[in-house]
């Protein structure tokens, strides 16, 4: 069996999603999730999350999240390290997501989108394969 790397967060936009093309025209959407939870003693926690989406899904999600809508989002965790201009190491994770779902609308807006309306796609945004949409695929019973 394979490994595992699958993240699934409910939670709330932080921001508006920024949208942006890469040289070779690839879409890539990005915003920031905040989860939270309570502690024992009753006092909340909040966890900000950066979540980024490819291709098409960019573009949709660009088009129907606004900051404050309620969401899930599943995808796999990805640790970048880089050094910035003045040479000092650099770290961020990100959470490169292949499906989302709208759980709600906005307290006092309205949700225009339609539910639960976009297919996954695998790490980058292409549709996945037929083997890949079904569980059994590869199976020996």
């Amino acid at each position: 069996m394979g490994n595992l790397n699958k993240v699934i967060l409910e939670g709330r936009a932080g921001k508006d999603p920024e949208l942006k093309y890469t040289t070779s025209g690839m879409a890539i959407c990005s915003f920031s999730l905040a989860t939270s939870d309570k502690k024992k003693d009753g006092a909340q926690v909040t966890q900000w999350h950066n979540v980024q989406f490819f291709q098409k899904q960019a573009e949709i999600v660009k088009q129907y999240i606004v900051k404050g809508s309620h969401i899930v989002v599943i995808g796999k965790i990805e640790y970048q390290s880089w050094e910035d201009k003045d040479g000092n190491k650099r770290n961020k994770t990100v959470i490169n997501c292949n499906e989302f779902y709208f759980l709600g609308k906005k307290e006092g807006g309205s949700n225009t989108s339609p539910q639960n309306a976009i297919p996954p796609q695998d790490d980058f945004g292409q549709d996945p394969s037929p083997t890949d949409s079904d569980p059994n695929a590869g199976l020996p019973f």
